[in-house]
């Protein structure tokens, strides 16, 4: 089967592909080629382009990554916290139950052999301090 890359597609592909306003997929339109197949030759003999960039085109402004801020809760000592954000205190180990005299109010955190926290449940089968340990909200989804 005869190569598809002739020489004179060769020599056009070298020339074009030292226009760096081209993208892969223009070239390729104007080859008759797919811009697949473009990309692999420029790889295959080590051209690597840059994407063309639009002077024009305004940069977005990039997020600050400071977690602290978005929660609200300031990381400097001495400056006023949301108490809400904060996580619960630990119960005291005075409730904790065996588990004879687990009922369905209890926390059922286990605490120590066959004891278990005793707490009021707030949510699912935990009370608050060890719903908090317990249930991770879900991560937002990482696109690369």
């Amino acid at each position: 089967m005869p190569s598809p890359w002739s020489v004179e597609k060769q020599e056009q592909l070298r020339e074009l592909a030292k226009d760096q306003s081209l993208s892969n997929g223009h070239i390729a339109d104007l080859l008759g080629m797919t811009r697949n197949a473009v990309a692999g030759k420029l790889y295959r003999w080590k051209i690597f382009r840059s994407r063309p960039v639009d002077p024009n085109k305004p940069k977005k402004p990039r997020k600050p990554k400071n977690f602290f801020a978005e929660l609200g809760v300031c990381k400097t000592p001495g400056l006023p916290v949301d108490p809400t954000l904060l996580p619960p205190t630990e119960p005291a180990r005075e409730y904790a139950v065996s588990l004879m005299d687990l009922r369905h109010k209890h926390c059922r955190y286990p605490v120590e052999d066959n004891m278990f926290c005793g707490s009021k449940r707030v949510r699912g089968a935990y009370c608050d301090y060890h719903a908090e340990r317990c249930y991770q909200p879900p991560r937002p989804p990482r696109y690369v």
